[in-house]
């Protein structure tokens, strides 16, 4: 049984360039792929990466079988919902429309739209005290997201 803060955790560092995998053999959190090709699998190579080749080899294996027998073969590797599933934009748009605090939630809105939207409403929490709330907030729907997809994919977690 995993724990939920574990997926939690692998969800938040979902990016571009970075995912995470449930294994059900191992019932743990792993990453991958990487570029296997830039991995050196000969003897020189440091162990750490000979093991995440051989992740990434058994993944991409995974991946290929679930693609040609559809989705009748339940994956040993299930891929963690992506930074679009999470849609931390989303995130923050429901924290702002939530503040009781008119001007407040009006500052937050606007901080929200156009180019640096991210570092805005960051910089715009920290102005105005909200830090800690949002925090606990964004907390609150990464765990509602990890929940989602154990009970969509039958993970047994512990909370």
């Amino acid at each position: 049984m995993i724990a939920l803060e574990e997926i939690i955790g692998a969800l938040e560092t979902t990016s571009d360039e970075h995912s995470c995998y449930y294994d059900r053999l191992e019932d743990r959190i792993v990453e991958g792929p990487s570029d296997v090709d830039s991995f050196d699998d000969g003897d020189s190579a440091p162990d750490w990466q000979k093991e995440q080749a051989e992740l990434d080899r058994l993944i991409q294996e995974d991946e290929e079988a679930a693609w040609e027998q559809g989705q009748a073969k339940q994956r040993r590797f299930i891929p963690l919902p992506d930074r679009f599933e999470i849609d931390e934009w989303h995130m923050m748009e429901r924290f702002a429309a939530g503040q009781d605090d008119q001007s407040q939630a009006d500052q937050l809105l606007g901080a929200i739209h156009g180019r640096g939207a991210f570092r805005y409403f960051k910089d715009t929490i920290h102005r105005l005290g909200l830090a800690e709330k949002w925090y606990a907030f964004r907390q609150e729907r990464y765990g509602e997201v990890a929940r989602e997809f154990c009970l969509e994919h039958g993970i047994a977690f512990r909370e």
